[in-house]
Protein backbone atom coordinates (compact mmCIF):
# COMPACT_ATOMS: atom_id res chain seq x y z
CA UNK A 1 0.00 0.00 0.00
CA UNK A 2 1.62 3.29 -0.86
CA UNK A 3 0.54 6.75 0.28
CA UNK A 4 0.24 9.94 -1.58
CA UNK A 5 -0.10 13.29 0.08
CA UNK A 6 -0.11 15.27 -2.89
CA UNK A 7 1.36 15.94 -6.26
CA UNK A 8 3.79 18.89 -5.20
CA UNK A 9 7.16 17.34 -3.00
CA UNK A 10 6.80 19.49 -0.09
CA UNK A 11 10.39 20.97 1.95
CA UNK A 12 10.27 21.30 5.53
CA UNK A 13 12.12 23.72 7.21
CA UNK A 14 12.77 24.21 10.88
CA UNK A 15 14.77 26.90 12.41
CA UNK A 16 14.75 26.38 16.39
CA UNK A 17 16.85 28.79 18.68
CA UNK A 18 17.60 26.57 22.31
CA UNK A 19 18.19 28.50 25.13
CA UNK A 20 18.07 27.01 28.58
CA UNK A 21 18.66 23.36 30.16
CA UNK A 22 14.92 22.29 29.62
CA UNK A 23 14.96 24.15 26.17
CA UNK A 24 18.12 21.82 25.48
CA UNK A 25 16.82 18.24 26.79
CA UNK A 26 13.59 18.81 24.34
CA UNK A 27 15.44 19.43 21.31
CA UNK A 28 18.09 16.15 22.11
CA UNK A 29 14.98 14.29 22.02
CA UNK A 30 13.50 15.89 19.33
CA UNK A 31 17.01 15.06 17.40
CA UNK A 32 17.29 11.83 18.25
CA UNK A 33 13.18 10.74 17.30
CA UNK A 34 13.36 8.27 14.33
CA UNK A 35 11.40 10.67 11.60
CA UNK A 36 8.15 10.09 10.47
CA UNK A 37 7.57 7.52 7.92
CA UNK A 38 7.17 9.39 4.65
CA UNK A 39 5.65 7.90 1.40
CA UNK A 40 7.00 9.00 -2.02
CA UNK A 41 5.97 11.84 -4.02
CA UNK A 42 6.66 13.20 -7.67
CA UNK A 43 9.94 14.32 -8.49
CA UNK A 44 10.79 17.88 -8.84
CA UNK A 45 9.74 18.55 -12.64
CA UNK A 46 13.31 20.22 -13.96
CA UNK A 47 14.24 19.69 -17.59
CA UNK A 48 16.68 16.81 -18.75
CA UNK A 49 19.43 16.66 -21.01
CA UNK A 50 17.97 16.46 -24.67
CA UNK A 51 18.27 12.86 -25.87
CA UNK A 52 18.17 10.93 -28.96
CA UNK A 53 14.97 12.25 -31.13
CA UNK A 54 11.76 10.60 -30.99
CA UNK A 55 9.87 9.60 -33.88
CA UNK A 56 6.43 8.62 -33.31
CA UNK A 57 5.01 6.04 -36.43
CA UNK A 58 1.73 6.90 -37.61
CA UNK A 59 1.70 4.55 -40.74
CA UNK A 60 -1.88 3.34 -41.30
CA UNK A 61 -3.52 5.96 -39.21
CA UNK A 62 -6.07 7.54 -40.77
CA UNK A 63 -8.37 10.10 -38.48
CA UNK A 64 -7.27 8.28 -34.83
CA UNK A 65 -5.14 10.61 -33.96
CA UNK A 66 -5.17 14.59 -34.26
CA UNK A 67 -2.10 15.25 -37.05
CA UNK A 68 0.78 16.52 -35.85
CA UNK A 69 -0.42 16.00 -32.23
CA UNK A 70 1.58 13.17 -30.63
CA UNK A 71 4.75 14.89 -33.06
CA UNK A 72 4.20 17.51 -30.32
CA UNK A 73 4.64 15.65 -27.34
CA UNK A 74 7.42 13.55 -29.27
CA UNK A 75 9.53 16.76 -29.53
CA UNK A 76 9.05 17.92 -26.09
CA UNK A 77 10.37 14.56 -24.85
CA UNK A 78 13.04 14.42 -27.04
CA UNK A 79 14.41 18.04 -25.59
CA UNK A 80 13.88 17.08 -22.10
CA UNK A 81 11.30 19.25 -20.93
CA UNK A 82 9.92 17.89 -18.59
CA UNK A 83 8.36 20.67 -16.70
CA UNK A 84 6.49 21.49 -19.80
CA UNK A 85 5.31 17.89 -20.69
CA UNK A 86 4.08 17.60 -16.83
CA UNK A 87 2.07 20.91 -17.25
CA UNK A 88 0.65 19.68 -20.60
CA UNK A 89 0.23 15.80 -19.33
CA UNK A 90 -1.94 17.12 -16.46
CA UNK A 91 -3.97 13.84 -16.78
CA UNK A 92 -0.67 11.98 -15.49
CA UNK A 93 1.04 11.72 -12.22
CA UNK A 94 4.16 13.73 -12.76
CA UNK A 95 6.12 10.88 -11.03
CA UNK A 96 4.73 8.68 -14.01
CA UNK A 97 5.92 11.02 -16.47
CA UNK A 98 9.15 11.05 -14.98
CA UNK A 99 9.62 7.40 -15.00
CA UNK A 100 8.07 6.50 -18.18
CA UNK A 101 8.33 9.24 -20.56
CA UNK A 102 12.48 10.79 -19.59
CA UNK A 103 14.24 7.93 -17.59
CA UNK A 104 15.00 5.97 -20.60
CA UNK A 105 14.64 8.03 -24.11
CA UNK A 106 16.41 5.30 -26.27
CA UNK A 107 13.37 2.35 -25.09
CA UNK A 108 10.50 5.26 -25.61
CA UNK A 109 12.34 5.82 -28.67
CA UNK A 110 11.86 1.91 -29.83
CA UNK A 111 8.50 1.93 -28.55
CA UNK A 112 7.06 4.56 -30.82
CA UNK A 113 9.32 3.28 -34.27
CA UNK A 114 7.22 0.76 -34.41
CA UNK A 115 3.93 0.46 -36.76
CA UNK A 116 0.76 1.92 -34.38
CA UNK A 117 -2.33 -0.40 -34.14
CA UNK A 118 -5.76 0.78 -33.49
CA UNK A 119 -7.77 -1.29 -30.69
CA UNK A 120 -10.83 -1.01 -28.16
CA UNK A 121 -8.71 1.05 -25.99
CA UNK A 122 -6.99 3.28 -28.11
CA UNK A 123 -3.74 3.34 -30.45
CA UNK A 124 -0.98 1.01 -29.68
CA UNK A 125 2.55 0.34 -30.29
CA UNK A 126 4.78 -2.18 -29.35
CA UNK A 127 3.76 -5.50 -27.63
CA UNK A 128 1.16 -4.84 -24.54
CA UNK A 129 3.06 -7.64 -22.49
CA UNK A 130 6.71 -6.05 -22.99
CA UNK A 131 7.65 -2.57 -24.23
CA UNK A 132 4.05 -1.04 -25.40
CA UNK A 133 2.52 2.66 -25.35
CA UNK A 134 -1.07 3.52 -26.42
CA UNK A 135 -2.76 7.01 -26.38
CA UNK A 136 -6.22 6.24 -25.30
CA UNK A 137 -9.23 7.19 -27.16
CA UNK A 138 -10.21 9.85 -24.70
CA UNK A 139 -6.83 11.51 -25.60
CA UNK A 140 -6.76 10.55 -29.37
CA UNK A 141 -8.12 13.74 -30.75
CA UNK A 142 -6.94 16.33 -28.38
CA UNK A 143 -3.81 18.75 -29.51
CA UNK A 144 -1.16 16.87 -27.10
CA UNK A 145 -1.60 12.85 -26.56
CA UNK A 146 -0.62 11.94 -23.49
CA UNK A 147 0.76 7.97 -24.10
CA UNK A 148 0.78 5.53 -21.13
CA UNK A 149 3.55 3.50 -21.24
CA UNK A 150 5.08 0.13 -20.24
CA UNK A 151 9.12 0.62 -20.52
CA UNK A 152 9.27 -3.56 -19.68
CA UNK A 153 7.37 -6.64 -18.57
CA UNK A 154 8.54 -5.97 -15.04
CA UNK A 155 6.59 -2.84 -15.01
CA UNK A 156 2.78 -2.65 -14.46
CA UNK A 157 1.41 -0.10 -17.20
CA UNK A 158 -0.91 1.39 -14.18
CA UNK A 159 0.90 1.29 -10.91
CA UNK A 160 -0.38 3.19 -7.79
CA UNK A 161 0.83 6.45 -8.57
CA UNK A 162 -1.37 6.73 -11.58
CA UNK A 163 -4.16 5.64 -9.43
CA UNK A 164 -3.65 8.19 -7.24
CA UNK A 165 -3.93 10.44 -9.57
CA UNK A 166 -6.75 9.73 -11.09
CA UNK A 167 -8.43 9.39 -8.06
CA UNK A 168 -7.53 13.03 -6.53
CA UNK A 169 -8.53 14.38 -10.12
CA UNK A 170 -12.24 12.44 -9.80
CA UNK A 171 -12.00 14.21 -5.93
CA UNK A 172 -11.35 17.75 -6.72
CA UNK A 173 -14.02 17.75 -9.72
CA UNK A 174 -16.62 16.29 -6.87
CA UNK A 175 -15.51 19.66 -4.45
CA UNK A 176 -15.32 21.99 -7.40
CA UNK A 177 -11.74 22.75 -7.84
CA UNK A 178 -10.44 20.57 -10.50
CA UNK A 179 -7.00 20.16 -11.75
CA UNK A 180 -6.99 21.72 -14.68
CA UNK A 181 -10.39 23.92 -15.77
CA UNK A 182 -10.94 21.58 -18.63
CA UNK A 183 -10.86 18.68 -16.33
CA UNK A 184 -14.71 17.75 -16.78
CA UNK A 185 -16.65 14.63 -17.33
CA UNK A 186 -17.87 15.75 -20.55
CA UNK A 187 -14.18 15.86 -22.02
CA UNK A 188 -12.50 13.06 -19.58
CA UNK A 189 -14.95 10.72 -18.27
CA UNK A 190 -13.73 9.19 -15.09
CA UNK A 191 -16.78 6.66 -14.03
CA UNK A 192 -16.58 2.85 -15.12
CA UNK A 193 -19.81 2.39 -17.54
CA UNK A 194 -19.09 -1.59 -18.20
CA UNK A 195 -19.77 -2.38 -13.95
CA UNK A 196 -20.48 0.12 -11.98
CA UNK A 197 -21.48 0.48 -8.31
CA UNK A 198 -22.73 3.15 -6.26
CA UNK A 199 -20.94 6.77 -6.34
CA UNK A 200 -21.26 8.66 -3.49
CA UNK A 201 -19.89 11.65 -0.95
CA UNK A 202 -17.17 11.72 -3.19
CA UNK A 203 -16.60 15.60 -2.48
CA UNK A 204 -16.09 14.62 1.30
CA UNK A 205 -12.43 12.93 0.05
CA UNK A 206 -9.36 14.23 1.34
CA UNK A 207 -6.81 14.18 -1.46
CA UNK A 208 -3.96 14.61 0.87
CA UNK A 209 -4.59 11.46 2.14
CA UNK A 210 -4.80 9.13 -0.30
CA UNK A 211 -3.99 5.37 -0.05
CA UNK A 212 -4.05 3.02 -2.54
CA UNK A 213 -4.11 -1.10 -2.32
CA UNK A 214 -4.22 -2.87 -5.66
CA UNK A 215 -5.54 -6.37 -5.73
CA UNK A 216 -4.79 -8.94 -8.54
CA UNK A 217 -7.87 -10.84 -9.62
CA UNK A 218 -8.73 -13.90 -11.94
CA UNK A 219 -8.31 -13.62 -15.78
CA UNK A 220 -5.87 -11.08 -15.36
CA UNK A 221 -8.05 -8.06 -13.60
CA UNK A 222 -7.35 -5.44 -11.89
CA UNK A 223 -8.89 -3.64 -8.96
CA UNK A 224 -7.95 -0.92 -6.43
CA UNK A 225 -9.30 0.07 -3.22
CA UNK A 226 -8.35 3.93 -2.71
CA UNK A 227 -8.72 5.73 0.45
CA UNK A 228 -8.95 9.03 0.68
CA UNK A 229 -9.64 10.09 4.47
CA UNK A 230 -13.11 9.51 5.30
CA UNK A 231 -13.77 8.34 1.49
CA UNK A 232 -13.52 4.80 0.00
CA UNK A 233 -13.44 3.98 -3.68
CA UNK A 234 -13.06 0.95 -6.05
CA UNK A 235 -11.66 1.70 -8.82
CA UNK A 236 -11.13 -1.06 -11.87
CA UNK A 237 -9.55 -1.43 -15.46
CA UNK A 238 -11.75 -0.65 -18.44
CA UNK A 239 -10.09 -0.88 -22.40
CA UNK A 240 -7.58 1.49 -21.96
CA UNK A 241 -8.42 3.62 -18.91
CA UNK A 242 -8.60 3.16 -14.77
CA UNK A 243 -11.95 4.07 -13.81
CA UNK A 244 -14.00 4.75 -10.46
CA UNK A 245 -16.57 1.97 -10.07
CA UNK A 246 -17.34 2.75 -6.43
CA UNK A 247 -17.62 5.46 -3.78
CA UNK A 248 -18.71 6.38 -0.53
Amino acid sequence: MRRWSGIVPMVVCAVMVVTGCGARDRAERRATAPPPARSSTAPATTNRPAAAPIVVNTDGLQAEITPGAMAKWAADVSHGQEAAVVAKCWTIAPQYIAERYFAEPATVATIFAQRPVSGQAGVAWGRYESAYAHVPWSEAKSGYPCPRIRLNAAQQIYPDDFVAHIARRFILRAQGRPINPADTAASYPLECTVVRGPIANVERGDVQLITVTREDLPHGDIRWIVQAGLLTMRMALEPGVVCVQAAA
